[in-house]
Parts: structure tokens; C-alpha cells; sequence
């Protein structure tokens, strides 16, 4: 004669199995989330000492050019937005170690320093989260081992992938912020945000005469399409 277990017996030991299998997937989680979480903070400390802010963003400045950095060492500064909170080391690389640490230079983009487009992604769960609440005119401070780059915010806007011409040079010095959108979306987002910033000035972090770019305070309106 067959003896089989009751059928409520059975139910409890799959729900038994199930919670177990859960319990273990969720510390799982959360190992790898402390991981990473742990992981940036520690590069973070270490860069810091490289690159000290200095937190008065308002100067006084004088019209002259910023020298470009170099992109030898895996950072190359740390960007900061005073009113959001927002400070971030920004790496030559954004593949997804890099990302994973911080901001990342996207390749083909302007030095800062340098004329043209500077381009910077992260990702929009973790470094560049406060970016939904940045506004028009806001500062963005980016600090190198040789100087201070402040920019100023002329536009946001929410761009396909494919719209390419977000990061396209021109013949000044601007900043480019990517990020994924919407902010709070679960799984690949199908959109992208952007922050568009032209500098205003370059300080030297070396005791040398503080810079200007030309035209800094005749910002250009934002295209066609573009909103805060």
C-alpha cells in the first residue's frame, strides 16, 4: 500500500521551500546593493583629497581661458550642484565599472578646459538621482586637480537615444549631463534626460588669476522643444 503525505502537508513544504529560496535571493539583494554602495563611497574617500571644492560658487572674474586636464589617471575631477546636494567624481571612462563608482566621461567629448562639449553620464537611481529637481540657472561646479570649471544651467530637456545631437560640439565651452528617464521607472528606461550648462569661469586651485568665458552671460535660449 502507497502512503502519500496529506495534501496540506505538501502545500506547506513548497511554501516552506519559497520563503526559504526569497529569504536567500533578498539577502542576496541587498549583499550586492552594500556592495556597490560600499564600493563607491570608498573611491570617493579616496579621490577627495585631489579634489577639495571650494564651496563659494559666486565670483568675480576676469576674461581668460581655462587649460584642459589630463585623462591619464581614471578621474578626472568631481562635479558638484550645491543647491541639490549633488557631489560626484566624474571618470574618463562610463562603462559600467566606471558608472557603478561615479560620473563618467563620455568618449569624444571635450576636456574640461578645452572648447567644445563636455559630456558626463550616471546613472539616475544612484549619483545623478537629483537631476529631476535641477532647475534653469542653477551652478555646476567641476573641480580638477588644477582648477575650478563653474557652469551655469541654460536648459533641461528629455531626448529618444537616438537624438544624438545633445552631445555634438560647438564653439564654446559647454557641459553636457546624461542621465536615464524617467527617474523613477522600473527596468531600462526608454528615455533620456539632459542638463545643458555653458561655463562661466575657470579658477586656478594654483593662486593664478581667475577666468571668464566670453559671452558667459549671454546665454542662449533653449531650442525649440527644450523645458525645466
Amino acid at each position: 500500500m502507497i502512503i502519500t503525505a496529506p495534501l496540506s502537508s505538501r502545500r506547506g513544504n513548497f511554501l516552506t521551500w519559497c520563503s526559504r529560496v526569497f529569504v536567500v535571493v533578498g539577502i542576496s539583494l541587498i549583499a550586492c546593493y552594500a556592495y556597490v554602495w560600499a564600493d563607491g563611497r570608498i573611491y570617493e574617500s579616496a579621490q577627495a583629497q585631489r579634489f577639495g571644492s571650494d564651496p563659494a560658487l559666486e565670483r568675480a572674474p576676469a576674461e581668460c581661458a581655462g587649460a584642459p586636464v589630463e585623462t591619464a589617471d581614471s578621474a578626472i575631477g568631481r562635479l558638484e550642484i550645491t543647491r541639490l546636494g549633488l557631489s560626484v567624481i566624474v571618470q574618463n571612462r562610463d562603462d559600467p565599472r566606471h558608472l557603478r563608482r561615479g560620473a563618467g566621461l563620455v568618449p569624444g567629448s571635450a576636456l574640461p578646459g578645452s572648447t567644445g562639449n563636455l559630456v558626463i553620464a550616471a546613472h539616475r537611481d544612484t549619483f545623478f538621482r537629483s537631476l529631476r529637481n535641477i532647475q534653469k540657472d542653477d551652478l555646476i561646479q567641476l573641480t580638477t586637480e588644477d582648477y575650478d570649471y563653474v557652469y551655469r544651467v541654460q536648459f533641461t530637456r528629455v531626448v529618444s537615444p537616438e537624438h544624438t545631437e545633445v552631445v555634438a560640439s560647438g564653439a564654446e565651452p559647454t557641459l553636457t549631463l546624461i542621465t536615464c528617464f524617467p527617474f523613477y521607472y522600473v527596468g531600462p528606461a526608454p528615455e533620456r534626460f539632459i542638463v545643458r550648462a555653458r561655463q562661466v569661469s575657470a579658477q586656478s586651485r594654483k593662486g593664478s588669476t581667475e577666468c571668464v568665458s566670453p559671452r558667459a552671460n549671454n546665454l542662449n535660449p533653449p531650442p525649440n522643444g527644450a523645458g525645466i
